[in-house]
């Protein structure tokens, strides 16, 4: 008459153990963008580290299209074991409004597991705009309206919807110039074909020291160690523009809280260590620490901000 009992107490104990013995084999991270770029080297930064504190490997497959999306859906629709995770970033925000069908929903289909790392960006504009402080460079588009021209590495991009934000807050006139890469656009800016851009402070180090470029504010609340002169945004007086390139990890719905807080404690573990956090500024990062509850909010929030500047700039792709 007991069988029944001790069959089921066998079962929860085995679910238990399974579940406690978590990592038991590989961990994907699916970055969705292509090899060589920004997010990719975090995601590989992030897996490495992981992989020591997990003691299992953590491999990154690169699932590239739709601007982001092909990869970030697949990870919406995987199991929820914790053997597939989505290296995240701005874009897995903002395509949630920027696209008309992006296959995925923050709220609906992730948790938040863990940010990594965040990275600055800097308002660049050409030299010989006569301008040498975000304030003068505001003041000088409204005297200007329709004038000045802004170049991003693509439509929705931070490096677009970073400068948006800027034009939707301070109600600009300014023409955006689309290219197919940041290089491109900061190549055409240091010819002077465009007038501004929103770029990696540690990608636009060289043409800022050459003096091919002018770099007028940081968006970040605390000054780059990469160009500790220049002031941030809260410094020239635009708090409301911090706004920095992010990374991190989220799972699928599902996901059970144990594993989220298992893969969490072991990127906060990893980002403590100085040879992470030298990599980290080599890239032109830094740690980025919170809980994965606190990071599932910051996630949404960024739905949210990101959302409100694409509507104000009608931004839309099918």
């Amino acid at each position: 008459m007991f069988r029944p009992v001790i069959l089921s107490l066998l079962i929860l104990l085995a679910a238990s153990g399974a579940q406690a013995e978590y990592p038991e084999r590989p961990i994907r991270v699916i970055s969705p963008f292509a090899a060589g770029g920004g997010a990719d080297l975090q995601a590989r930064l992030m897996a490495a580290a992981m992989a020591a504190q997990l003691g299992q490997p953590v491999v990154v497959e690169n699932r590239t299209g739709a601007g982001g999306n092909i990869g970030t859906a697949l990870v919406a629709a995987a199991e929820a074991d914790g053997y597939t995770l989505l290296a995240t970033t701005p874009a897995t925000a903002i395509n949630e409004t920027l696209y008309a069908r992006p296959g995925y929903s923050i709220a609906r289909d992730f948790r938040g597991v863990s940010p990594w790392a965040t990275s600055p960006m800097t308002f660049v504009v050409n030299p010989r705009l006569p301008v040498t402080t975000l304030r003068e460079l505001v003041d000088y588009i409204r005297a200007h309206p329709g004038e000045v021209t802004y170049a991003s590495g693509g439509s929705g991009l931070i490096t677009h919807v970073g400068q948006e934000l800027l034009k939707y807050q301070e109600r600009l006139d300014m023409v955006h110039v689309p290219y197919r890469g940041q290089g491109p656009a900061i190549t055409d800016l240091i010819a002077g074909q465009v007038q501004m851009s929103l770029d990696s402070p540690i990608s636009s180090l060289g043409f800022i020291r050459g003096g091919q470029l002018r770099s007028l504010a940081i968006t970040s609340r605390e000054r780059s160690a990469i160009l500790p002169e220049v002031p941030t945004v809260v410094e020239a007086g635009f708090p409301d523009l911090v706004a920095t390139v992010w990374y991190g990890l989220a799972a699928p719905a599902r996901t059970p809280p144990s594993i989220i807080a298992r893969v969490n404690a072991a990127v906060a573990s990893a980002q403590a260590l100085p040879t992470t956090r030298e990599a980290l500024a080599r890239s032109g990062a830094e740690a980025s620490v919170s809980g994965s509850a606190e990071y599932d909010r910051f996630m949404h929030s960024e739905v949210v901000r990101w959302g409100k500047v694409i509507r104000a700039a009608a931004i839309r792709v099918e």
